[in-house]
Parts: structure tokens; C-alpha cells; sequence
């Protein structure tokens, strides 16, 4: 299905404002984007032991989507270092 998008129609709903002098009750899990990295990689590795250990199938697509993850916030994290990660590799 194509779906047609015009030029300066927003493609996602902005986000409620947070009221004002109300105490943020939510902190985030993560300081920094690196450890989400960090944390993504040590899954992977958990994963990839499971999988060798198992060689169970949904292990293995458990994994292969946490790699996905990985290099998602890993170029998150190139675009907020001002890197354009598509230009760099190819």
C-alpha cells in the first residue's frame, strides 16, 4: 500500500506538554545513549550462548532483532555525534 504524505503534513503527533509544577514522578532508566548500547550488547551476548547452547530457532530471530536494536541506537547516536552514518558507509 502507498500512502502519500504531503510536504508539510506532520507525520507523528506531538508530545503533551508536561504540567507545569507538578513533580516529575517518571526518571528516565538511561543517562546516556551508550548504555543502552551497552546493555543491548549484553543481551545479544546472553542471547548468543542461549543459542548455541539450545539451537533453538526463536533464540536466534530474539537475537537477530536485538542486533537490529543495536544498530539503531547506535546510529542515534553517530546522528547526535553529527555523523550521517548512510553518507560514511556508503
Amino acid at each position: 500500500m502507498y500512502l502519500m504524505i504531503q510536504k508539510n503534513e506532520p507525520t507523528t503527533t506531538p508530545l503533551p506538554p508536561y504540567p507545569t509544577g507538578a513533580p516529575v514522578m517518571v526518571s528516565p532508566e538511561y543517562d546516556d545513549v551508550q548504555d543502552i548500547i551497552m546493555d543491548l550488547w549484553d543481551y545479544c551476548m546472553l542471547l548468543e550462548d542461549e543459542y548455541h547452547r539450545t539451537g533453538n530457532q526463536g533464540t536466534l530471530f530474539r537475537f537477530a532483532i536485538a542486533i537490529m536494536t543495536v544498530q539503531y541506537w547506535e546510529d542515534v547516536l553517530m546522528n547526535m555525534e553529527g555523523i550521517d552514518v548512510f553518507e560514511f558507509y556508503f
